[in-house]
């Protein structure tokens, strides 16, 4: 039996992902198996403490009721999270993305663990979000196993989505409001402005319409993108009507 080690970025969306596993066993090269799971816990883009306790708590919760085994490693350090991204993320920095930076810190954490601890298979509950990055965590993952000799498995659980939303709610689980870290915080309160203004455009304002507008500006602007700047577009084109 294979020992996993899924790193898992928060309970609603590992909730789906562990009841599967434990119900029909793991998804490894196009065979069910049953595995021997550990639930990684390592998310220091998780901000601010306060955030970072209610999910952490969710995670635990998820984690005792269904007998999972775990492993946490409780960091929230949002001065040198932030300080990273304002200083190594961008064009011709060491990150494009702020995203990939914080794929990559989570996931070499979850590798370089399973490597010191004997793991046979690292995997992540990020691939089960179909509003996170597919191809870019892929492609971390891959450049990570071959550093550290642990295989990896893509896991695509996003058909599970809004049926793993309902599932959490009815498990009590802790529901975040945004992706974990500070900017994404702001970033969520600023696309609850846009919806206002979308809806002065007679546009609804639900959550593609919003995420296809986004990656509009992303493809327009090199990969990168300014939330606020989208903002107050929309709000000159509302008022303009």
């Amino acid at each position: 039996m294979k020992k996993i080690l899924m790193h898992v970025c928060c309970a609603p969306c590992f909730v789906m992902i562990e009841e599967d596993i434990q119900k029909n066993g793991m998804n490894i090269n196009g065979k069910r198996e049953q595995v021997d799971l550990t639930a990684f816990w390592y998310n220091p883009n998780i901000h601010p403490q306060e955030e970072n306790k209610l999910r952490l708590e969710a995670f635990k919760k998820l984690c005792g009721e269904d007998n999972i085994k775990s492993v946490i490693i409780d960091e929230c350090e949002m001065k040198e999270f932030t300080n990273i991204t304002q200083n190594e993320v961008g064009t011709n920095k060491r990150y494009k993305l702020r995203c990939e930076y914080c794929y990559y810190l989570r996931l070499e954490k979850t590798f370089e663990y399973a490597k010191e601890n004997g793991y046979d298979i690292v995997s992540t509950s990020l691939t089960r979000s179909p509003y996170q990055n597919h191809e870019l965590i892929n492609k971390i993952a891959q450049i990570l196993s071959k550093k550290y000799g642990v295989e990896y498995s893509y896991q695509d659980y996003r058909h599970t989505y809004f049926e793993g939303q309902q599932r959490a709610r009815e498990r009590g689980l802790y529901m975040q409001k945004y992706c974990g870290c500070i900017f994404s915080s702001v970033e969520s309160l600023l696309q609850k402005k846009l919806s206002k203004y979308l809806k002065r455009m007679n546009i609804k304002p639900s959550t593609k319409v919003i995420q296809d507008i986004i990656e509009d500006y992303k493809k327009e602007n090199n990969g990168t993108v300014n939330i606020e700047k989208i903002v107050n577009d929309y709000k000159e084109k509302s008022t303009n009507i």
